[in-house]
């Protein structure tokens, strides 16, 4: 996956609702399937986050 594909973390956070610290304890756990990790371990999540929206409601 290319670069410009991914979104930061703060990015997704942004984008579907779900706060960074969340997102990332989610990442860190593996719970989250679509994940990339980037240089240094830095999470990255592919720009197309609907799933991410069906997590936020399941949540909720």
């Amino acid at each position: 996956m290319n670069e410009p594909e991914l979104a930061k973390l703060s990015d997704a956070a942004d984008q579907c609702g779900i706060p960074a610290g969340g997102l990332k304890i989610t990442a860190t756990y593996d719970l989250l399937p679509q994940v990339v990790r980037g240089r240094g371990g830095h999470v990255h999540f592919p720009w197309d986050l609907e799933r991410l929206a069906i997590v936020r409601h399941h949540g909720a």
